[in-house]
């Protein structure tokens, strides 16, 4: 499970490098206007790495919400048998 877990962490890390590295390359008029106007390389790249960052502690929040959530609705309709509807799919009595 450790290594399914470390593959999956790393795998995450390199396509959100990727897509970045893409984004970056399609902004570099914006980049440039940044760097004209004053910017340091710097600060460039620390914004960058900053909306990288927020998009992958987001993107990491939602993912384990929604698994919580899911795991949690699973374990109520298996063990509560009172007739109640306590998650969003079918729980049958």
């Amino acid at each position: 499970m450790l290594v399914i877990l470390s593959i999956t962490l790393v795998l995450s890390l390199v396509l959100i490098s990727l897509i970045f590295s893409m984004a970056a390359n399609e902004r570099r008029r914006e980049l440039g206007v940044l760097r004209a106007l004053g910017a340091t390389r710097g600060f460039v790249f620390q914004s960058i790495l900053a909306e990288a960052v927020m998009l992958a502690v987001d993107g990491g929040a939602l993912g384990s919400h929604w698994l919580v959530w899911r795991l949690f609705s699973l374990g109520i309709c298996s063990c509560v048998r009172w007739g109640y509807r306590f998650c969003f799919h079918r729980c049958l009595r």
